[in-house]
């Protein structure tokens, strides 16, 4: 096999594991978030909460979102690595 083609397979191994992981941690991150959310903790739903809970709750969640990202940037920039060798 040729390097390009060692270079595409290491690749997809690369972007497997990290979507293994992701996958595995987003049920824990999931959870926080709805635990954080909650009417015990920062009461998000409530009408009458400041702008900085209201804040602090949009970024809560947006986490999901930023860490599928953050797994997608790093299996993407393992990838690239992987091919400069």
């Amino acid at each position: 096999m040729n390097k390009k083609g060692q270079t595409i397979i290491l690749g997809v191994m690369w972007f497997l594991l990290a979507f293994i992981a992701a996958v595995a941690l987003m049920t824990p991150l999931l959870n926080t978030v709805t635990d954080a959310r909650s009417p015990s903790n920062l009461d998000c739903d409530a009408d009458n909460i400041t702008t900085g809970n209201s804040m602090t709750c949009v970024v809560i969640d947006i986490a999901p979102a930023l860490f599928l990202l953050a797994v997608i940037g790093a299996s993407l920039f393992l990838i690239k690595l992987s091919g400069k060798t």
